[in-house]
C-alpha cells in the first residue's frame, strides 16, 4: 500500500506525459489529471491528517453512506461514459462496448489481475475472471443495459430513467454486499467469543 503513491511522487511530469501519450491511442478512454490530483489528496487525507480526523469522520455512519452513495453515481457515470465512448469507436462491436464499460466500473478487479501478474503470484480466489466480485457482476449488468438501450430495441425507457436502474442496481448490490460482510463479521465474532462459548459449556452441563 505505501509503495502506491511513492511511485507517484517519484516523477509527476513524467506521469502526464505518459498520460498524454495514452490519449493519443485509439481504445484509451481517456486520462483525467483530476482524477490523479483527487486520489492523492484523499490517500495524504486518510494517512498523514492530524489525529485521523479523516479516517474518523469518514467511519462515522451518516458520512460512509453519503460517501457510499457519491461512489456509486460516480461508477455508474464511468460505465455508461465508457459504453458510450466504446459505442462512438467500435458502433457494431457489442462485446467492446460491454468490456469498456466494466473496465471503466470494476477498474480495481481487472488491476488486481495486473498487480498478480506483475507480482508474480497466482491466487485464484482473488481473480475477477474466474470469481468476479458482486461489483464486478453489478458492472456487466449495468453495462449491458446501456450496451441494449443503444444499440436494440429491447430497451426503449429514457436515458435518465436506464441510468437511474443502472445506479440503484449499483447501489443494492453494494448494500447487500455491506450487508453480507457484517453478517459474516457477527458469525466471526460470535464463533470467536469465549464467554458465549463458556456460557453455552455450562447450559449442556
Amino acid at each position: 500500500m505505501g509503495m502506491w503513491p511513492m511511485d507517484w511522487e517519484m516523477d509527476h511530469d513524467s506521469l502526464i506525459s505518459a498520460g498524454s501519450a495514452l490519449q493519443k491511442l485509439r481504445m484509451y478512454p481517456y486520462f483525467d489529471v483530476a482524477h490523479y490530483l483527487l486520489a492523492s489528496l484523499v490517500w495524504y487525507g486518510v494517512f498523514y491528517s492530524p489525529f485521523d480526523i479523516v479516517h474518523k469522520l469518514i467511519s462515522f455512519k451518516l458520512i460512509k453512506v453519503v460517501v457510499s452513495i457519491a461512489k456509486e453515481v460516480q461508477r455508474t457515470h464511468k460505465i455508461s461514459h465508457g459504453v458510450a465512448y466504446a459505442a462512438k469507436l467500435y458502433p457494431e462491436s457489442y462485446m467492446v462496448q460491454v468490456l469498456v464499460g466494466v473496465a471503466k466500473g470494476a477498474g480495481s478487479g481487472v488491476v488486481k489481475i495486473v498487480e498478480q501478474l506483475v507480482r508474480g503470484t497466482w491466487v485464484p480466489s482473488q481473480h475477477e475472471m474466474l470469481r468476479p466480485s458482486f461489483t464486478t457482476k453489478a458492472c456487466v449488468v449495468a453495462a449491458l443495459v446501456f450496451t441494449l438501450e443503444r444499440n436494440s430495441m429491447y430497451v426503449t425507457a429514457p436515458h435518465d430513467l436506464v441510468y437511474l436502474r443502472a445506479l440503484l442496481l449499483c447501489r443494492a448490490v453494494d448494500a447487500t454486499r455491506e450487508e453480507a460482510n457484517a453478517g459474516k463479521k457477527k458469525i466471526e465474532d460470535d464463533l470467536v467469543d469465549d464467554k458465549k462459548w463458556k456460557k453455552n459449556d455450562k447450559k449442556n452441563k
